[in-house]
């Protein structure tokens, strides 16, 4: 097991001003500090999707590959958070794709090319597995609400399965597009469906309580009664789940900032999951470009651009924001100014994706493409 302490000469942090409209090329910021490594291990030849933790694991998925270079076969990994020592490896290899795990309760739970799993989380055992031979399962996250679980499928197809013995409880066909990541508020499943809309679901029968039409984002963030996503290439909207009804909806496509000589391509900054802290939303496209929002009207706070073709979405770290490159993290205050820029150890870095990183308190804990795990945390001078 190694460990790895770098260590870089301390600058003083850039400020990003919006309103002069600049473009930052992260290339040319100077590292301000380093990442230390507290443990890392190699699971397997490939990681699917990202990790996740309970108060003493953490959880992944080591992934193997087909000679078209494509996630074939996966296995569920358990790990000793604090030292990275494997605990268990689930009792059967799966078909991929595999994707985030998700936690509730004592079980773990995933979707493969054609099935839901329920795996007990202290042993790895599958408790159940309802495989559909007839459609293919999104290997995204499912829909979680007491005793129903639910996942979709590439032609718009949900699938409603009970917790304690995976029986079909509904299904439901909503839409011709694929159906995304499922969230759950009160007792309905929310799914937005690309170009289509967002169908709030009844959790035991799968009825329409609403349907809101929009060329939506298929991620959301949800915060209270209320609902933000990215509405088409134009805007950005805020929805109340109660109801369905829209409380506002800002276009931001005319009249945005101009970068470069460019003009900024704003609505994309929320395809990926917005993020909230206080009364801002913050969101960003793959990182390239990053913005704030009043989240009470929509209205844009400040806007910066930021060119790297290997940037990730935008993730909370100690009430910032973080991005990754293929060799640092990046740290932006909520004033959308740089804190920091922190090397990333040369054992992590893939160069064809960047690092996937899952958050608990200062811990960071990554995955790359390469089959590697760590837990790390930022050191800055």
């Amino acid at each position: 097991m190694r460990k790895f302490f770098l260590t870089f000469t301390c600058i003083v942090p850039l400020t990003l001003i919006a309103q002069e409209k600049q473009s930052i090329d992260l290339k040319d910021i100077p590292f301000t500090g380093y990442v230390e490594i507290l443990w890392d291990e190699k699971v397997g030849p490939e990681t699917s999707g990202q990790a996740i933790t309970d108060s003493n694991n953490l959880y992944l998925i080591a992934a193997k590959s087909n000679v078209r270079g494509r996630n074939e076969f996966g296995q569920l990994c358990a790990l000793n958070k604090k030292d990275g020592t494997l605990i268990w490896k689930s009792d059967k290899q799966v078909g991929l794709p595999l994707h985030h795990v998700q936690i509730d309760g004592n079980e773990l739970f995933y979707t493969t090319r054609n099935s839901i799993v329920s795996v007990d989380k202290t042993t790895g055992k599958t408790n159940w597995a309802v495989w559909n031979p007839f459609s293919v399962m999104i290997g995204t996250t499912c829909g979680i609400h007491e005793n129903v679980i639910v996942a979709g499928t590439p032609d718009g197809e949900l699938f409603a399965v009970s917790r304690q013995d995976g029986k079909m409880l509904w299904k439901k066909k909503i839409s011709d597009l694929y159906t995304p990541p499922i969230y759950t508020f009160k007792d309905v499943f929310l799914v937005a469906c690309p170009d289509d809309g967002i169908y709030a679901l009844d959790v035991a029968t799968g009825n329409t309580n609403w349907y809101y039409k929009s060329k939506c984002s298929e991620f959301m963030s949800i915060q209270e009664n209320k609902c933000y996503f990215g509405n088409g290439y134009r805007g950005f909207t805020c929805l109340n789940l109660d109801t369905g009804t829209e409380v506002w909806t800002k276009e931001i496509d005319d009249g945005n900032p101009f970068v470069n000589g460019k003009k900024y391509s704003c609505p994309a900054l929320f395809s990926a999951e917005p993020k909230i802290i206080g009364d801002v939303i913050y969101g960003g496209d793959n990182a390239h470009t990053v913005a704030s929002m009043d989240k009470h009207t929509g209205e844009i706070i400040w806007i910066d651009y930021f060119p790297d073709k290997k940037s990730s979405r935008l993730i909370i770290y100690k009430d910032c924001l973080l991005m990754t490159s293929i060799d640092a993290f990046i740290l932006i205050n909520v004033n959308g100014k740089i804190v920091s820029k922190d090397k990333i150890p040369s054992s992590m870095i893939d160069k064809e994706f960047p690092i996937k990183i899952f958050i608990e308190g200062e811990d960071l804990f990554l995955t790359n493409s390469k089959g590697k795990v760590a837990r790390a945390v930022l050191k800055n001078n």
